[in-house]
């Protein structure tokens, strides 16, 4: 072995014991190794989570069983007629109250000339009305039914109620602050375009202003709504659509605001519409019939000679949208009875109205009326809600502010302004000013 040999042995020994000793000096000087986490007991991990599944699993099916078991009792309790019912009737209707103050402030606390807010300073629940309807339209096909019912609750029923002879107070009587107001049949037809029928008690479709006055731009009623219209009628009404722009209804039935009649004879109304656009709408309306009572159906009430004395007039309606936000409405009646002068003689009487409605905004709008009355021979007017006098004129003017903040409230402070020709008519005055605030919720 030479030197060279030797010396390359030496070397490798060096290295090889100087390599541990330099590892051994760095290892001293870094941080230890974190230590190793336990293996994972997967199995464990699976058990746990197969028992939550199950447990999930068991809460579904109850909750399945639940609902299947109240499905087959609704099922097995209610019968098919009351599905149907629910299926085919809507049901709506309102709640309205209102307060009302009189400057002249009545000794009797009475507003006069108003039927609904007739109380002086004094809050009033004024309706709950709950409608329940299957409605029918015109059809040139199909026979179609349904029906229509009105059933209001509150101090306003006492002067829609109309008159029964059979009853002791004389009147359709559910109880003194009740009123079935509307019960009717509906039926179509398929005669040309459509024959609807209604057949029983349904409000009058004469004049602007609606018996629900909550429908109404303004809160109270005018003075034709209040002295020369009819609230309702118990009888037959046929309606056809010559057209598109043209409707004609004819209407059979016991008179003005009865639900029997007390004569011998029935009361007729032709009625005609003409819609042109959006924006116009015509209404013309005939009517006549004896509405005084006779000996037989009615004696504490007769009158000799009833089913002689005809009421009779005529009623004019035009509206026109006279922009996106404003409306106008003109009303014209005429109207004469036999018999109801003071003399015994014909008495007449003549009205106009006019309306107008601005939307300031969705939910801000003022409404205006302003009408005229002229009862001379006192035959609409006298001890009805004035005081008995032998004839009168009558003007009024109403502002009404409706607000509807939120869906189905309607809030309407009102001030309106009444003058009459009779220096008695308001408790005492020519003039009577009120403030009022009705509200009504609609659903």
């Amino acid at each position: 072995m030479n030197s060279k040999s030797v010396m390359a042995i030496c070397l490798s020994c060096a290295v090889a014991v100087a390599i541990p000793t330099f590892s051994r000096a760095d290892d001293a000087s870094a941080p230890p190794p974190a230590p190793t986490p336990p293996p994972t007991d997967y199995k464990q991990l699976y058990e746990e989570q197969k028992k939550r599944s199950d447990d999930l699993e068991k809460r579904i099916g109850l909750l399945e069983q639940h609902a299947t078991q109240d499905l087959y009792v609704v099922k097995a309790d209610v019968p098919d007629n009351t599905v149907k019912f629910l299926k085919q009737v809507d049901i709506s209707g309102f709640v309205s109250s209102s307060y009302t103050y009189n400057f002249n402030r009545p000794a009797d606390r009475v507003n006069a000339g108003r039927l609904y807010d007739n109380e002086s300073d004094q809050f009033m629940f004024n309706k709950f009305a709950l409608i329940a309807q299957h409605n029918v339209d015109y059809d040139a096909f199909d026979w179609k039914a349904g029906f229509f019912t009105e059933l209001i609750l509150g101090q306003d029923a006492r002067g829609t109620r109309s008159k029964s002879p059979d009853t002791p107070t004389g009147l359709f009587d559910i109880g003194s602050d009740g009123d079935l107001e509307q019960a009717y049949v509906q039926l179509n037809i398929p005669i040309g375009s459509g024959l609807k029928i209604l057949f029983g008690k349904y409000v009058t479709p004469m004049g602007f202003e609606l018996v629900e006055n909550e429908q109404n731009p303004n809160w109270s009623g005018g003075l034709q709504w209040t002295f020369i219209e009819p609230f309702t009628h118990t009888g037959l009404q046929l309606g056809y659509k010559i057209s598109n722009e043209w409707e004609a209804n004819l209407l059979i039935n016991d008179g003005w605001d009865t639900v029997k009649d007390n004569n011998q004879s029935k009361s007729v109304m032709g009625r005609l519409a003409y819609t042109p656009n959006d924006a116009w709408s015509f209404t013309l309306i005939g009517y006549g019939g004896p509405e005084q009572s006779d000996l037989q159906n009615d004696p504490t009430n007769a009158v000799v000679g009833a089913n002689g004395l005809w009421r009779k007039g005529v009623n004019f309606v035009l509206t026109h949208k006279c922009s996106p936000k404003c409306s106008s409405t003109i009303q014209l009646d005429w109207g004469e009875e036999s018999g109801g002068a003071p003399n015994g003689g014909a008495a007449s009487w003549y009205a106009i109205g006019a309306w107008t409605t601005y939307d300031f905004t969705e939910k801000l709008q003022l409404a205006f009326r302003s009408d005229f009355l002229s009862d001379r021979d006192g035959n609409r007017t006298s001890g009805f809600l004035f005081p008995v006098n032998t004839g009168q004129d009558l003007w009024s003017l109403t502002w009404t502010l409706n607000y509807k903040p939120v869906d189905g409230l309607r809030i309407a402070p009102e001030l309106r302004y009444d003058h009459s020709s009779l220096s008695t008519a308001f408790d005492g005055h020519h003039d009577q000013v009120t403030a009022a605030l009705g509200a009504v919720y609609s659903f």
